[in-house]
């Protein structure tokens, strides 16, 4: 909602032909901030989650290397990939939302300068729209990436998969199909 009203607080008259009136999320500084604290908020949860070990084994594992020395260093230069692509996250956050409201603010600008008033009106309708959008958008991806971080490794949930409630491998009788 605090995205949602900052991005529709530019289409007010007036408001985006002042430096001081523009729209929070039309300033780099506040995208990149809510970015920040988005970032903070699931690697926090992520922690909070798996502990960190479990948060940290996500990216570093060494189980790879039960399948041999090839497979355990792909799986840890992988890890360290996704580990290094975390912190590229804010920055396609914050600059997604900036480029998008600020550049909205331009068009609307340019537009309502340079025609009468039935086009800027057009265009204010579809601002309304895509600020809307990229509130939704910048949630979406906050809860996505939030959903990834308390998400235990693949690897984990399927070791308990062999075996049955309780961890009891059940006995076959010896000459029965297993």
């Amino acid at each position: 909602l605090f995205i949602l009203l900052s991005n529709w607080s530019g289409l007010l008259p007036g408001v985006g032909r002042v430096p001081q009136l523009r729209a929070p999320t039309s300033d780099v500084n506040m995208t990149i901030g809510l970015a920040l604290l988005s970032f903070s908020m699931f690697h926090i949860e992520g922690v909070r989650a798996l502990g960190v070990r479990g948060y940290l084994g996500k990216f570093f594992s060494l189980r790879g290397f039960r399948d041999g020395i090839g497979a355990g260093i792909i799986a840890l230069f992988v890890g360290v990939l996704e580990f290094l692509l975390e912190f590229v996250k804010p920055v396609t956050l914050s600059m997604r939302l900036f480029g998008n409201i600020y550049a909205g603010e331009i068009a609307l600008g340019v537009i309502t300068a340079l025609t009468i008033a039935i086009i800027p009106v057009a265009m204010i309708g579809l601002e309304v729209l895509l600020n809307f959008m990229q509130a939704l958008i910048f949630s979406v991806l906050t809860l996505m990436f939030t959903l990834a971080a308390i998400e235990p490794h693949h690897e984990e949930e399927h070791e308990g998969a062999h075996a049955p409630e309780g961890g009891i491998e059940p006995k076959v009788p010896h000459g029965a199909a297993a």
